[in-house]
């Protein structure tokens, strides 16, 4: 039989939920594992690389585990675990390609937009930034008509600043590893700020803040060039 690759879902997350608790995916908690010894944390370390059939004996030398430890942990993570032809390249959505600077100023357009990124997503920024002269709209970096705030996972909350004292709505735009959020738009005085929508969200799931931090600079499986060319798309 050809030899195969078993390796962990590569667009899930993995995270420490709290001090004794992995945890596998931050859209919704896919499996956790508690107390997981060092050897099992080896064997998941291990598996979110790939291990090849016909080297799994070398792999549990390599890093202490027994057959039976290995048997328990592949039983364990079966859930989210992806078996592949060896040689065959892992299903995953094109990476956003890097392209040169959007122009600070579309041709005769009237509403300006501003597009705020976190470091390591200027290819969506610049994404964006091309729909947005597309439907027409000049793109700026000092006093827009709209900004568009661009995000991974969760954003960082800061001091609550209602949303009527920016002097221009914000539309939220959010990555994660299952799903991208378009909105809200926030303008109104009543509306509430970002840092008060983070804190519903921490609500519903507390560990989210441990979790974020713990993902910081990781591009997130859903912004791939086609997620957000569709987000951009809907959000101009």
């Amino acid at each position: 039989m050809p030899p195969t690759i078993t390796r962990i879902d590569p667009e899930l997350p993995l995270c420490w939920e709290d001090e004794s608790t992995l945890r596998f995916g931050f859209d919704e908690a896919r499996l956790r594992i508690s107390r997981p010894s060092v050897v099992t944390q080896r064997l998941i370390g291990a598996l979110q690389g790939g291990v090849r059939s016909d080297r799994v004996g070398a792999t549990l030398e390599r890093i202490g585990a027994t057959r039976r430890c290995w048997n328990e942990t592949v039983e364990l993570l079966e859930p989210i675990l992806h078996r592949l032809p060896a040689g065959a390249a892992a299903s995953a959505g094109s990476a956003v390609r890097a392209v040169p600077d959007v122009p600070e100023r579309g041709d005769s357009a009237a509403f300006a937009v501003g597009i705020e990124a976190p470091a390591g997503a200027h290819a969506v920024a610049e994404v964006f930034g091309r729909a947005c002269i597309r439907a027409g709209f000049a793109i700026t970096r000092t006093d827009p008509c709209l900004t568009i705030s661009i995000e991974r996972f969760v954003a960082p909350l800061e001091r609550p600043v209602r949303p009527a004292s920016w002097g221009a709505p914000r539309l939220l735009i959010r990555f994660a590893d299952r799903s991208i959020g378009i909105g809200p738009l926030l303008s109104a005085a009543d509306d509430p700020c970002p840092s008060c929508i983070v804190l519903a969200d921490v609500d519903a799931d507390p560990a989210l803040p441990a979790i974020a931090a713990q993902l910081i600079g990781v591009t997130p499986a859903s912004e791939t060039g086609a997620g957000a060319e569709a987000a951009a798309a809907l959000a101009t």
